[in-house]
């Protein structure tokens, strides 16, 4: 059983807990270290360190993304100016897959558009299908607007 001294579990931020300030100096974070990240979980800060994944990489990515979703970011090589420029609610494992198969954000943008807009779910595989066979975001739009996004995605544009 160790002890803290006051001086060292005070230099942390107050988001941390008693708790959080225990795991992060059993982890060897420093209160300096800890207090850049933008995170309030220690697990989060604990991980990103372990993936050598500094606190001004992390943190340059957009707030939505998680800590396990930089880690798959960075391990798949997307830069944050990319990830970033994805629109939507697409995350880390998503993007990384749209990343490696070459899908630009300015490509998977409009088809992302249409989540939000018809409150659905087209996901990475459906847009690097609906690139590589020349669907257009105006055709899934317009199926859409005449048959239901859900019923276009899996009826009209039958999955190969």
């Amino acid at each position: 059983q160790r002890n803290i001294e006051p001086r060292s579990a005070n230099a942390f931020d107050e988001r941390f807990d008693s708790w959080g300030i225990f795991d992060l100096i059993e982890a060897g974070i420093t209160p300096e270290q800890a207090n850049r990240y933008r995170f309030n979980g220690t697990r989060d800060i604990v991980a990103l360190r372990d993936y050598k994944i500094t606190s001004d990489v992390a943190n340059s990515y957009d707030p939505r993304f998680t800590a396990n979703g930089i880690i798959d970011l960075v391990k798949n090589g997307v830069p944050p100016e990319v990830a970033n420029s994805y629109k939507g609610k697409f995350y880390g494992w998503a993007l990384s897959i749209l990343f490696k198969a070459g899908i630009k954000p300015e490509q998977a943008n409009p088809y992302l558009e249409l989540n939000e807009r018809y409150d659905t779910k087209i996901d990475a595989e459906d847009i690097i299908r609906f690139i590589s066979e020349d669907i257009s975001p105006e055709t899934i739009e317009r199926l859409a607007k005449e048959e239901g996004l859900k019923k276009a995605i899996t009826e009209w544009i039958p999955r190969r």
